[in-house]
């Protein structure tokens, strides 16, 4: 795997070839080497994107929100503190695309 590094303006700032690992690699270099301005790019063949991954997340929590929906409804069967779990629970599904680690997702529970 080839990884580039960019800056801010896209200028290729490291380029590290043949990466074994490039997990280990990645979460090296985020911790110990890169500034806030730049971003990686990766090439190996059916690697999916940041932005592909991001989807992909996307995607199933709104069919996790899709399929919770009846929890809220005003003819629930459920108590109020079970809707009130589960208003948190959606509200947090909500809130996951602002903080979600794309190689790593923890998706909430109920």
């Amino acid at each position: 795997m080839d990884i580039e590094l960019l800056d801010k303006d896209n200028n290729v700032v490291l380029l590290a070839q043949g990466i074994e690992n490039p997990e280990y690699h990645f979460q090296f270099c985020l911790k110990s080497l890169i500034p806030t301005a730049v971003t990686w790019r990766s090439y190996m063949p059916g690697t999916p994107t940041v932005d592909e991954m991001m989807n992909t997340i996307r995607v199933r929590r709104d069919q996790l929100l899709a399929e919770s929906d009846w929890t809220q409804m005003p003819d629930s069967p459920l108590t109020t503190a079970k809707k009130t779990a589960w208003k948190k629970y959606r509200q947090a599904l909500r809130d996951l695309t602002e903080t979600v680690d794309v190689m790593y997702p923890v998706w909430p529970t109920l």
